[in-house]
């Protein structure tokens, strides 16, 4: 039998955390492609599987900026999940990318939390690949249900799961700050000090254009899915202006 299969990797915690970005998937992803609460049920084990290991993942990168250490070989640690997928036919080159950039996230928050100095520029890469995690959980849906990919609604979404980190953010700045973890008000307070929440502002509006910009290339009744999808997801968490932080 595959190790990958038997080993004991996850925590409790890891699998607690992962239970949000479960429901995420099941409330805004799901409807797009008409799955049901009894397809989550039968794939449960293999998502909160992946997302559990993203967040040893993220235990493992706090400890190493506790400890002062910046590692440039994390993808090693990903071998039980890749195998682990590929055992169960879930496994493809788009999937692979999703987990590297999930590592490259990892390696640049490090950096950034343990070198300081962070730009704009700095907070724009790693905003690009921090929802990785439910990128590669998206695309794995799609396999499971054998739903070919729509490079298209990926693209789409993509502005969508930018905006939801940052709105994390907002929720969890104190908590954060306090705690000496990443936190993208906190690196803009940094960068632009009173300016910083006008900044957050002018950087949402530019990401939700982004999202009504692609969301213009989507054709069919996936256009109105994906629309739909994004105001519940913003009824969900309604947009905050002037933030003071």
């Amino acid at each position: 039998m595959n190790d990958a299969l038997t080993s004991p990797i996850l925590s409790y915690n890891g699998l607690k955390r992962s239970h949000r970005a479960i429901v995420n998937l099941h409330d805004f992803y799901f409807p797009l492609y008409n799955l049901d609460s009894d397809f989550l049920v039968r794939n449960y084990p293999i998502l909160v599987f992946t997302e559990g290991f993203v967040y040893e993942l993220d235990r493992l990168t706090e400890a190493a900026q506790d400890a002062g250490n910046i590692s440039d070989d994390i993808y090693a640690i990903c071998a039980p999940v890749q195998a682990t997928l590929e055992s169960q036919d879930l496994w493809d080159d788009k999937i692979e990318a999703e987990l590297r950039n999930l590592v490259r996230y990892f390696q640049l928050e490090t950096r950034i939390m343990l070198e300081g100095g962070a730009t704009l520029e700095d907070l724009i890469a790693i905003n690009g690949v921090r929802s990785s995690d439910i990128r590669m959980l998206h695309r794995i849906l799609c396999r499971m249900a054998t739903i070919p990919y729509d490079e298209r609604v990926f693209e789409a979404v993509h502005p969508m799961e930018m905006v939801f980190e940052i709105e994390d953010d907002i929720g969890s700045f104190e908590e954060d700050v306090q705690g000496g973890r990443f936190n993208t008000l906190a690196i803009l307070k940094n960068i632009f000090g009173d300016d910083a929440s006008a900044e957050l502002d002018a950087m949402t509006s530019a990401i939700e254009a982004t999202f009504r910009q692609r969301l213009s290339k989507v054709r069919g009744t996936m256009n109105q899915t994906l629309a739909s999808a994004y105001d519940t997801f913003r009824g969900s968490f309604p947009r905050q202006t002037g933030v003071v932080f």
